[in-house]
């Protein structure tokens, strides 16, 4: 592949990576309002039309492996599997 159509792809990268931003941030904006509207009319689930929209609260429990690892770092040792990942970073 030549220079010029690593440069072609990298430029449609970024073309590509300011779009899903947006998009990105109009979908989380979006969600936002229809969580807040839930939240005003005190529903949990509702159908709209051809959609059925649920917001709700739930409880979950996460795994802090960095503490984990500070306070017990021979198990952690013990059960940490090694891998091998290749990160492409453009900048």
């Amino acid at each position: 592949m030549s220079n010029e159509e690593m440069t072609a792809k990298l430029n449609e990268i970024s073309k590509a990576k300011k779009q899903y931003t947006k998009l990105k941030a109009k979908i989380e904006q979006l969600q936002s309002e229809l969580k807040q509207e839930m939240t005003v009319r005190g529903t949990e689930t509702e159908t709209i039309g051809d959609y059925k929209v649920q917001c709700i609260s739930y409880a979950y429990s996460q795994f802090d492996a960095k503490s984990f690892k500070e306070e017990h770092p021979r198990l952690y040792n013990r059960y940490a599997v090694p891998t091998t990942r290749r990160r492409l970073t453009i900048q």
